[in-house]
C-alpha cells in the first residue's frame, strides 16, 4: 500500500498563545513604525501631512527621553529606519496573516524577521549603552534602553520560537501503513 500524504491540520489560534503575543506585537508595533519611523525618514513631509496626535507623539518621545538617536540622527540609525519602512513592516504584515492562517511558511519568514530586527538593534543598543554626551538623565538613558531593549527581545522571542516550531499539525500516517 502506497503512503498516502501528509495533511496540514490549521490549530486553533486560541491554542498557540505564543502567535496571540506576536500577533499583538506585531500590530501595535504597524502604527508605531507608521508614525514614529516615517517622521524620523520623511520629517518635511510628514510635518505637512501627518496630524498633530502623530507629530506630538514623537515630539513627546524626545521631549520625555531626550533620546541621543533620534535626536541626532546618525546616517547609519536612519538607515536601520528605512529598513524597518521596507523590510520589517511588509513582515510584520504577512507574519500576522501567517499566524493566524497557522501557514507552514511562518517558521521561514519569522526567523527571517527576526534575525533581521535583533541584528539592527546590536548597534542601536550598544550607542544607547555607551553614549556619553550627556543629553540624558540617567533616568532616561535606561527609560529609553529599556524601550529599545523590547524590540530586541521580542524578536529574539520570536527567533527562538520560530526555530523551535514544529511545522503546522501535521497529521501523522494512518493506521494502515
Amino acid at each position: 500500500m502506497s503512503p498516502q500524504p501528509t495533511k496540514n491540520v490549521r490549530r486553533p489560534l486560541l491554542s498557540r498563545p505564543g502567535d496571540i503575543a506576536i500577533i499583538v506585537f506585531f500590530a501595535l508595533h504597524i502604527p508605531i513604525t507608521l508614525i514614529s519611523g516615517t517622521q524620523l525618514i520623511l520629517p518635511k513631509w510628514t510635518k505637512e501631512n501627518f496630524p498633530d496626535f502623530a507629530l506630538n507623539a514623537v515630539s513627546d518621545y524626545i521631549r520625555d527621553t531626550n533620546d541621543v538617536l533620534v535626536i541626532k540622527r546618525p546616517l547609519w540609525f536612519i538607515s536601520t529606519c528605512w529598513a524597518e519602512f521596507f523590510v520589517q513592516l511588509p513582515f510584520y504584515i504577512y507574519l500576522i496573516y501567517a499566524l493566524i492562517a497557522d501557514s507552514k511558511h511562518v517558521r521561514t519568514a519569522g526567523i527571517i524577521y527576526a534575525t533581521h530586527t535583533c541584528t539592527c538593534l546590536v548597534p542601536i543598543l550598544y550607542e544607547m549603552v555607551l553614549d556619553d554626551s550627556g543629553m540624558q538623565t540617567p533616568e532616561q538613558k535606561w527609560n529609553t534602553i529599556g524601550i529599545y531593549s523590547v524590540w530586541f527581545l521580542m524578536p529574539l522571542f520570536i527567533l527562538v520560537s520560530m526555530i523551535w516550531r514544529k511545522e503546522a499539525g501535521v497529521k501523522g500516517k494512518s493506521k494502515e501503513e
